[in-house]
């Protein structure tokens, strides 16, 4: 799997956990029993060590958001932030640049157009 794929694959697991809120080790498991075949090892990593971090990153949304909460922000959007500011924080494979990158081009797939300029000005303020 490439980088980008993976990425996508561990946003769609983030997404889908805020949505049923289910135990994250069980998510990985409805999955692959859907999808008939097992995740990817990348996958796992970054999406159990997102939420592994999760309160810590809603704090930083909710810091840098000054018009609105985390709570009005449509998932897809919590998700994208979660997983960009994992890779910004705590991967250092991953330079900051491209992971503002890729979490817009998963805005582009998955969210509003004013959704993608909020992730894009939301991580960009962070990274300075």
């Amino acid at each position: 799997m490439s980088r980008h794929d993976i990425r996508k694959k561990a946003f769609e697991l983030l997404f889908a956990q805020q949505i049923n809120d289910y135990i994250p080790e069980e998510l990985v498991a409805i999955n692959e029993d859907f999808e008939e075949q097992e995740i990817d090892a990348g996958v796992k990593e970054l999406f159990l060590n997102t939420l592994l971090h999760k309160e810590e990153f809603d704090g930083i949304i909710e810091s840098l958001s000054k018009k609105r909460s985390i709570a009005r922000m449509p998932k897809s959007v919590v998700s994208i932030l979660r997983l960009a500011l994992y890779e910004i924080k705590y991967d250092e494979k991953v330079p900051t640049s491209v992971a503002i990158s890729e979490a817009v081009l998963l805005a582009k797939d998955y969210c509003d157009e004013g959704d993608v300029s909020f992730i894009n000005g939301l991580l960009g303020n962070f990274a300075r």
